[in-house]
């Protein structure tokens, strides 16, 4: 995201340091998990469907040509579509926040894209919009619209944003495509977004999709990146700060007179302290944000030696840290070794709490998607920790952690990159949990029930206390050096 501050008439000579102070501002942008996917309508069991909003959530990015998977709107008889509505709520609340949304229009059947739509935010609380129904649900609640969209789709279309803040795509329309919409809100505790798709003349059969025959479209899959961004008032502090230098430096030159000399020292140490403060935001330019899934489960069998303790029954709940950026150092087509990819876990079996301890052996996150390894030829997403610590049991201290998804269809992953996203469980037959005490083999093992995305981090915002040093800081330099020419001029 890019800001600009005009500078005061006084300060135009820092243009060559700071190009009209363009303040940039960047995060590390977080997928964010969506739930309870709403519509006005939906298309119903025919063509193929039905196409509720909940498949355009679901991880599965095109269809067959048989049956397809994602939200449409299509009615029958009479072959039609009318503007219609979809809601989905996030899983964590967002902050202020540059939002970018992913559509996806795979439909093997070509043309089934988008033509008219337009995006809202919420605050609401949950509980009270969005309920789940692909027709007729409940889509009500205090929307704002999201303006000044950025927009980026297929070559041989174009995007425009209208008056009413919805979107209007035009051009040669490919058989499949992705848009990528952005818009940055100042909103917080968001609860989830609303995508219209609305009707328009210019659109096949009146719209709000383009395929020709009835003006349907088919949002195959729709994904949310939210980057956080500072607040106005930092950005309005600084301006404030720069525009009070300005008017101390000119007010300082009406009392002294031809000072020259004092006049460029001033001018550097304001030109210092810009640059200053321009290097202090690129030091605290935000990096890869750590990410964060909550698991539950439940207890299914344990050792009997350590049936004092735990039993079958207990609750299984716990988190693991991340960090996104972590590579791959497995080489191998279908198979991801994210080595030490985490920083830290939790987990609580019952009333026992454990965690681990990362910097005494490996914390690995494994990714097969049909490729070599112990998964091999299937899907599987495996976490793996060999120094888990706790308090010990029946005289033995935990030894290994494990979680495992597994799929032996090969159909839950598309790829061996590391998710930023939990999987979905729906799609793993096999949901494995397990805790080892030294030579009981998996003595705690279960079912996972969860996997979920926490809130997402927020990244902390430019110093307010540094920009009011930064200005005082220029003024009291500035007073020091102007001191004796003034009180020469005054005495």
């Amino acid at each position: 995201m890019r800001y600009s501050l005009k500078l005061s008439d006084s300060l135009k000579w820092v243009v060559p340091f700071f190009a009209l102070v363009t303040f940039s501002v960047s995060a590390a942008a977080v997928p964010v998990q969506l739930e309870n996917a709403t519509a006005t309508f939906s298309q119903g069991p025919f063509g193929g469907c039905p196409c509720p909003p909940s498949e355009a959530i679901d991880g599965i990015f095109a269809g067959t040509p048989s049956l397809p998977n994602g939200w449409a709107i299509n009615r029958f008889p009479g072959d039609f579509s009318l503007s219609e509505t979809a809601v989905f709520q996030t899983v964590p609340d967002l902050g202020p926040s540059l939002l970018t949304f992913t559509m996806y229009f795979n439909d093997p059947n070509p043309g089934h894209l988008l033509g008219r739509f337009r995006l809202s935010v919420t605050t609401d609380d949950r509980s009270t919009y969005a309920d789940g129904l692909p027709v007729g649900g409940n889509v009500t609640a205090n929307w704002t619209v999201l303006t000044d969209l950025t927009l980026d789709g297929p070559a041989e279309m174009t995007f425009t944003n209208l008056p009413d803040d919805s979107v209007l795509a035009s051009g040669d329309v490919p058989g499949q495509g992705i848009y990528e919409v952005s818009a940055a809100t100042y909103l917080s505790g968001i609860t989830g977004f609303r995508l219209e798709a609305l009707e328009d003349p210019s659109l096949p059969q009146d719209g709000p999709g383009f395929y020709p025959p009835n003006g349907n479209f088919v949002l195959s899959e729709i994904q949310l990146d939210a980057a956080p961004i500072p607040e106005p008032a930092t950005l309005a502090l600084l301006g404030l700060a720069l525009a009070g230098m300005g008017w101390a430096r000119r007010r300082m030159y009406r009392f002294v007179g031809a000072l020259a000399n004092e006049r460029s020292r001033s001018r550097a140490v304001t030109c210092l302290a810009a640059l200053g403060f321009a290097l202090f935001s690129a030091l605290t330019t935000a990096q890869a944000t750590p990410i964060s899934f909550a698991f539950t489960g439940v207890v299914q069998n344990v050792a009997p030696a350590l049936s004092g303790t735990f039993q079958p029954g207990d609750a299984f709940s716990g988190s693991y840290t991340f960090e996104s950026t972590t590579p791959d150092t497995d080489p191998s087509a279908g198979l991801g070794l994210y080595a030490n990819a985490i920083s830290g876990l939790t987990f609580t079996i019952g009333s026992y709490t454990g965690g681990a301890d990362c910097s005494a052996g490996s914390c690995d996150i494994a990714v097969t998607d049909g490729g070599p390894g112990d998964c091999a030829l299937t899907d599987c997403y495996v976490v793996t920790v060999s120094h888990p610590t706790g308090p010990s049991v029946e005289g033995v201290l935990p030894t290994s952690f494990g979680l495992s998804l597994l799929d032996g269809s090969g159909l839950a992953l598309s790829s061996d990159a590391l998710p930023l996203i939990p999987p979905d469980l729906s799609n793993f037959p096999i949901t494995f949990f397990g805790v080892n005490f030294d030579d009981f083999a998996f003595g705690v093992q279960g079912q996972l029930t969860s996997l979920t995305l926490q809130a997402a981090g927020t990244v902390a915002e430019p110093s307010v206390l540094f920009l009011v040093a930064v200005a005082f800081l220029g003024l009291a330099v500035q007073r020091r050096r102007l001191a004796p020419a003034a009180k020469a001029a005054l005495f």
